[in-house]
């Protein structure tokens, strides 16, 4: 018995070509994502768009709503895919006005916290000043994994 190995990319790439643009989600990434982030969606069958930086740092929202008003009758599944914070600057997104536009266009949002552990203790109030209840949020065990500094030292929690 022989076994055939296929590279992901020339998978990925004969299944693109069966399918049709409808059966494709957009997805719209924010410019402070994480590469990994950005690699699945890369790797992914969807159609990635990028959203530059406006010249406050933060996700262009009139870019986002441009690109969303280029899909809106492609009757296409939209998602954005933003980063909370960036692991860089540690500047916030605007969750809720990133949402809110989305949700004009019939598009779903997730949030990464990845960068979020940086400011771990802040999570909570930043939600709440973008008006976003806890029943809103979610996030990957990933970041429960991670290493907490709590109390001047490095402590793990029972995952790791």
């Amino acid at each position: 018995m022989a076994a055939v190995a296929l590279e992901p990319s020339i998978l990925r790439d004969r299944v693109l070509k069966i399918l049709t643009p409808e059966e494709r989600w957009v997805i719209f990434v924010g410019p402070h994502e994480l590469h990994s982030n950005l690699l699945s969606w890369r790797q992914s069958l969807d159609e990635l768009i990028e959203i530059s930086l406006d010249d406050e740092g933060l996700p262009d929202m009139d870019s986002l709503k441009l690109k969303l008003e280029a899909y809106k009758n492609s009757d296409r599944p939209m998602l954005g895919s933003f980063s909370a914070c960036s692991n860089v600057t540690g500047i916030y997104s605007d969750m809720r006005a990133i949402a809110t536009l989305l949700h004009q266009y019939n598009g779903f949002e997730c949030f990464d916290f990845a960068a979020g552990y940086l400011l771990a203790n802040q999570v909570e109030d930043l939600l709440a000043k973008q008006g976003i209840s806890q029943s809103d949020f979610w996030d990957t065990c990933l970041d429960f994994v991670r290493p907490l500094v709590v109390q001047d030292r490095l402590g793990f929690n029972s995952l790791v």
